[in-house]
């Protein structure tokens, strides 16, 4: 049947054509079995092969091959036709897979587009049946592609190129990938990616460029991976892969860069990698690799093509071997720098014509820097930053044309800055900085591409250059702070057009601060410790949107007031201004420099009051004004500055009550207000500061129970020092405060109030408590029998290193210091130093308890404080012996015991505190000699012993009044004899009395005769 229904379709094509003369026998065969095919495809619905061959060929044997011919080709049509799908789909799947809100796929649309090779970063091949053979969508700032790599995207089984670099791709690198078996380069750089690198990427024989840098990919690097016979480049830089280097690695033969970089890669570098014979570029920056650089790594059977050698940042160790540079001859970068290299650094490494890069910094080298190095004529940076290399910069140096960054600092350097250095036009670094390197700077006025010169910390001195090059048109950075030198600021410099940061702290300059500098754009302007005169130019409010730090303090003839102007300055982060004598009112107008961090004007001679509006600088850290004549409130709007974390407002005249408002800024680690002339109670609520470390009011008139506020902190409070010493407190100190509470609690200081009663246990308790401050107040009770608490006092792992100790004149400034500033700059050349503020408090281990009724004997236990230096227990009313044991106490330098009521010798074993320096005992009633001992017979002054103590003799006393041999001394020693004799005679009477009037004692004195026995024994016969 279907035979017949096949011979009529052609029989009909016949008559067709026979009407159609122009149509030829080719086309009519082709054309007919088209037809024949369409039909039977539609009869076979796709799932049969087309039965009609075999009979058509017997019809019309003459163009059986040809039937055949048109089958294959129409098989072939169609699975291509399906490949094409194919693509289309895996395109559209990956379309469906991402987030693309910058319309980079806007064209990936079949309703819009049906051809897809014309899609955005497709490409497609030649060939009849157009393949997608590359998938290129590099992201932009402004348009990048947010999702998922789709697994579908394998289904471009044709792709030679897929990149999808610089976006925010996120999840895994599907395993899929590894079906591309056509797939020569692979770059998925710069996205989110996480998870493992799938080991399927190692079926990818034919891949040649393997890139996943800059993403958070994690686990192992794969040994699957060396399969990879034919990759040249593999980069996987910036990722959080660990483990080893994978020794598999060595059997990737045509790779010609590896890049392994700022990972977390341990151990030590395999050496397997010396079989990768083509290797230009080796990267293992910035990993925890350790070891040292193994022998393979620098035989010229390996690094013969070798020219970029990067192992910094690692933890590698041992010598820099002098065959890298005999034997790897190629090299144009070498970077070993942030390890803990040693030794020299060989001359051979100046033979290398083609260096261009030479960074060793961050090492342990030494040695001098070899003169070679001048023969590098391609040198463009080279930096031994942070080793012990001394000896003079070579001359050499200025052979090398080119050279651009000359990096020295932080070693032994001495000398001079080589006078050669004028002819270097391309240099734009010289960073020298915390060397000794002497002489002038002016020759290097002619360095017209001057960008940065650090050169802090030296013995520079002579006038500052005046400009670099004719235009100056490069310097953007000059700090030369912590030298000597002298004369003005040269105004020339504010000519140079770039010109940003200036750095002259701590030198000899003088004069009057150059108003021309506010034609630049300063972002840093330190002129600190020096002696300007002068006022300060309110024409540097020209920089209202360019400068962020301001150092002008510790110039003592600084004069004129604070700019009013300077409100203006809306990139202020730090303003310096202490130590000078600027006076005036601080401008209201502060309080719109909306990002001013660290504002510090103590010790001037400031008036007025503090401007509300301060309020407003919500960003403030740091408030620092003591030490001038301010008056008036503390604003209440500074609790709106809630990331303020010191303020310091002491030594002024500020009247009123604290505000509570300052509860608000949670930040708070110290709180400085004393010496001022505040009143009122203490009603601070610190139970949410978390970071409160110090308070100090002391020298007001606070009034009121400070512990009831106080009675709010927890352990979680780093509460460690509390001044209230000179103020109005009355009533007791609370009895039941838990000292867990107050666990981190070192310093506590209540002396100079009218407190009463009894010293309450808890205090005994606190386990940190290094200085106690009680002097002073109306106390009574006895010292508790036990103090084996108070670990800071004895237990050196938590007692802090202290200061020097002075006696008199002690005060709460004494344990809890100002504030110290250091200026501290950034491993990175273009960062500009901060301001770093630390509240670390340095003070001796010390208990005050004088001038109060405390009673009742010394406590022995007293003395296991042994970490304690400053002891005073004077005007009390303690009465009893000195404990025996005082000599435990072998850190003390100083005890004052007097004006008390003790009695009896003064123990030996304080001729054991090699330390005491200072001891007071007067007005007691002691007695005795006083022992021989170096401390105590340096002692020689009256006061220390006198008045009082008339029993005491011995040196250090005077001779001829206080010898235990003179007349008060030989009256002592007859009445020490007389009651010896006079008790020796009561009891010979008493004896001679029992033995001749008691019968048992007078027969045992007169016994008879002895009595032999048998026992050859004897025993007395009574």
């Amino acid at each position: 049947m279907k035979t017949n229904v096949l011979l009529l379709e052609i029989y009909l094509l016949f008559v067709v054509s026979f009407s159609s003369p122009v149509v030829t026998a080719e086309d009519m065969w082709s054309e007919a079995w088209r037809n024949v095919v369409a039909n039977a495809d539609v009869r076979a619905a796709n799932t049969q092969d087309f039965e009609g061959t075999e009979h058509f060929s017997k019809l019309f044997p003459k163009h059986s091959g040809f039937v055949e011919d048109e089958v294959k080709e129409f098989k072939g049509r169609k699975l291509l036709h399906s490949n094409n799908l194919d693509d289309q789909n895996g395109l559209l799947q990956f379309k469906q897979g991402v987030a693309d809100p910058n319309g980079t796929l806007q064209d990936c649309d079949t309703r819009s587009n049906e051809d897809h090779c014309r899609w955005n970063g497709v490409t497609c091949s030649n060939t009849t049946i157009r393949r997608v053979v590359s998938l290129n969508l590099t992201g932009t700032l402004n348009a990048s592609l947010i999702g998922e790599i789709s697994p579908n995207i394998s289904l471009l089984s044709s792709l030679v190129n897929l990149t999808l670099s610089q976006h925010q791709l996120t999840g895994h690198i599907p395993g899929a990938l590894g079906k591309l078996s056509s797939l020569v380069g692979l770059e998925l750089r710069g996205n989110n990616l996480t998870g493992s690198i799938p080991g399927e990427l190692g079926k990818l024989s034919s891949l040649v460029s393997l890139d996943l840098a800059f993403n958070n990919l994690a686990g192992n690097i794969p040994g699957e991976l060396r399969n990879l016979t034919s990759l040249e480049n593999l980069d996987l830089y910036s990722n959080n892969l660990s483990g080893s280097i994978p020794p598999e690695l060595g059997s990737l033969s045509s790779l010609v860069s590896l890049d392994l970089g700022i990972n977390f890669l341990s151990g030590p570098i395999t050496v397997e990698l010396a079989n990768l014979k083509r290797l230009e570029i080796l990267n293992l920056h910035g990993n925890n690799l350790s070891g040292s650089i193994p022998f393979e790594l620098y035989q010229s059977s390996f690094c013969a093509n070798l020219e970029e050698f990067d192992l910094g940042n690692n933890n590698l160790t041992g010598t820099l071997p002098a065959q890298l540079a005999t034997n790897c001859r190629h090299l144009t970068e070498i970077d070993l720098s942030s390890n803990n290299f040693q030794g020299i650094i060989d001359p051979a490494f100046g033979s290398l014509r083609n260096l261009r890069h030479f960074l060793v910094g961050n090492n342990q080298f030494n040695g001098t820097i070899p003169d070679s190095f001048g023969n590098c004529s391609k040198l463009e940076a080279f930096d031994l930053r942070y080793n012990y290399f001394q000896g003079e910069i070579p001359e050499s140096f200025s052979n090398c044309p080119i050279l651009q960054g000359f990096l020295v600092g932080y070693n032994n350097i001495t000398g001079q800055i080589p006078r050669s250095f004028a002819k270097m036009q391309k240099l734009s670094i010289l960073y020298f900085m915390n060397n000794s390197i002497t002489g002038r700077l002016d020759h290097l006025e002619n360095c017209s591409g001057m960008w940065q010169i650090h050169g802090e910390n030296n013995l520079l001195e002579g006038p500052l250059p005046k400009f670099f090059g004719k235009t100056c048109e490069n310097l953007t950075h000059l700090f030369v702070s912590g030298n000597n030198f002298t004369g003005s600021i040269p105004p020339t410099l504010a000519d140079c057009p770039k010109f940003e940061n200036l750095g002259l702290s701590s030198n000899k300059l003088n004069g009057t601060i150059p108003a021309e500098f506010s034609k630049c754009r300063m972002r840093s302007f330190q002129v600190n410790n020096n002696n300007f005169t002068g006022d300060i130019p309110s024409e540097f409010s020209n920089w209202s949107t360019s400068i962020h730090y301001m150092y002008f303090q510790d110039n003592p003839l600084l004069s004129g007031v604070i700019p009013r102007e300077f409100g203006i300055l809306q990139a202020l982060e730090t303003l310096l201004l202490f130590n000078t004598n600027i006076s005036g009112a601080i401008p209201d107008s502060l309080g719109n420099c909306s990002n001013l961090e660290n504002l510090v004007l103590s010790n001037n001679s400031l008036s007025g009051s503090i401007p509300v509006t301060l309020g407003d600088c919500r960003n403030l850290s740091l408030l620092l004004l003591s030490g001038n004549k301010l008056e008036g409130p503390i604003p209440d709007s500074l609790g709106k500055c809630t990331k303020l974390t010191n303020i310091d407002l002491s030594k002024n005249r500020l009247t009123g009550a604290i505000p509570t408002s300052l509860q608000g800024c949670l930040s708070l680690k110290t709180i400085f207000l004393n010496k001022n002339q505040l009143s009122g109670e203490f009603a601070l609520d610190v139970s949410k500061m978390k970071e409160l470390q110090s308070i100090s009011v002391s020298n007001n008139a606070i009034t009121g129970d400070v512990f009831k506020p106080l009675a709010t902190v927890n352990s979680t409070i780093n509460l460690k020092e509390l001044d209230f010493t000179s103020n109005e407190l009355s009533g007791t100190i609370p009895a039941h405060l838990d000292a867990a509470e107050f666990s981190n609690l070192k310093v506590l200081l209540l002396g100079n109030n009218k407190l009463q009663g009894v010293i309450p246990p808890w205090i005994w308790s606190l386990p940190e408590l290094q200085v106690l401050d009680l002097n002073n107040n109306s106390l009574s009770g006895h010292l508790p029998s036990d103090f084996g608490n108070l670990q800071g006092y004895f237990n050196t792992s938590v007692a802090d290193v202290d200061q020097p100790l002075s006696f008199y004149g002690l005060s709460s400034q004494f344990y809890i210091p100002g504030f110290e500033f250091s200026i501290s700059g950034s491993s990175e050349l273009e960062e500009i130093g901060r301001v770093t503020f630390t509240t670390d408090t340095k003070y001796v281990i010390s208990m005050r308890l004088s001038h109060n009724q405390l009673g009742g004997e010394i406590p022995a236990d007293i003395t296991k404080l042994s970490g304690m230096k400053y002891l005073d227990l004077s005007w009390n009313s303690f009465q009893g012996e000195i404990p025996f044991s005082i000599g435990s106490l072998n850190s003390l330098e100083s005890l004052d015991l007097s004006n008390n009521h003790l009695s009896g010798k003064i123990p030996e074993s304080m001729t054991k505190i090699y330390t005491l320096s200072q001891l007071y005992l007067a007005n007691n009633d002691l007695s005795g000699p006083i022992p021989q001992g170096t401390q105590l017979q340096s002692m020689s002054d009256s006061y220390y012993w006198h008045p009082g103590n008339s029993g005491l003799c011995g040196p250090p006393l005077e001779h001829s009044k206080y010898s235990c041999s003179s007349s008060s001394g030989a009256r002592e020693s007859f009445s020490e004899f007389f009651g010896f004799l006079a008790g020796f005679l009561v009891g010979f009477f008493m004896v001679t009395f029992l033995f001749l009037f008691w019968k048992p004692a007078r027969n045992f004195v007169y016994t008879k005769k002895v009595v032999k026995i048998s026992t050859g024994l004897w025993q007395p016969k009574w």
